[in-house]
């Protein structure tokens, strides 16, 4: 089989002493990759993958020897994790062709098991940016100490590609800041407002087509053992100015 895969990390630094290297460097990190995709977890996994599977990719056809976990181990620890992201990055884009009109769906979660007795961001705490109709991510960012989603969505904003996109998030992100660093990646943003959230929800149209005040329908909540009612309500901008507040202002 051709090795395509090998092309995605072409571009990564090789910084091993020249001459003295069993395997090429793209070659161990394709067969790094696909261990990952096919469930492996450590070295150990990569080495037995190396061994059993690596030339039916078309890797390591030039020599009779298998990597061991002590070459994946070193070549881990001096890799660039930025350089990989960046080559899975564009390599994602291939798949994608165009983002234009394509909804990119920004949220945070805290990885599984991760501080279960920390609360908020506090642990592993990843952002992610992923593309509905494609079901692919665009990228992820792990947020710093006690950082918060408002203070790094602006950082995570300057790593995306998102021209043409319609980007979505829920109300944490509906800042002003946000939504101008948005529009500055000339992409579109759909943004939730909340009732809380003055003064956007105080000027907020209703659909175009529709009259008559808001309604607010009642539902019931059960709290302390009893029934009380609770209302929700929810507002619309008009089709001409999605994502502003009705003075034009960003939401």
């Amino acid at each position: 089989m051709e090795n395509t895969l090998g092309h995605l990390f072409q571009t990564v630094p090789d910084h091993r002493v020249t001459g003295r290297c069993t395997y090429a460097l793209t070659d161990l990190l394709t067969i790094a990759l696909l261990t990952y995709l096919c469930g492996g977890e450590d070295y150990v996994d990569m080495s037995e993958f190396a061994h059993v599977r690596a030339r039916d990719f078309g890797l390591l056809s030039y020599t009779d020897l298998s990597p061991s976990p002590d070459t994946f181990e070193r070549l881990m620890s001096a890799v660039d994790p930025g350089e990989i992201e960046r080559c899975l990055v564009d390599y994602g884009r291939q798949f994608l062709e165009t983002l234009a009109e394509k909804q990119v769906a920004i949220d945070g979660k805290k990885l599984r098991g991760a501080a279960p007795k920390a609360s908020g961001t506090q642990g592993d705490y990843l952002m992610n940016a992923f593309v509905s109709e494609n079901h692919i991510s665009l990228g992820q960012l792990r947020l710093q100490g006690k950082e918060n989603e408002i203070s790094a969505i602006p950082r995570f904003l300057e790593k995306l590609d998102l021209e043409g996109a319609v980007v979505s998030m829920d109300a944490i992100g509906t800042q002003v800041g946000i939504a101008q660093g948005i529009r500055e990646k000339k992409a579109h943003y759909f943004l939730a407002v909340k009732e809380n959230q003055e003064p956007c929800t105080s000027r907020s149209w209703r659909p175009s087509g529709t009259t008559g005040p808001w309604t607010r329908p009642p539902r019931w909540t059960r709290a302390t053992g009893a029934s009380r009612p609770a209302t929700a309500a929810s507002w619309t901008p008009p089709p001409s100015r999605t994502g502003r507040c009705a003075d034009g202002g960003p939401a």
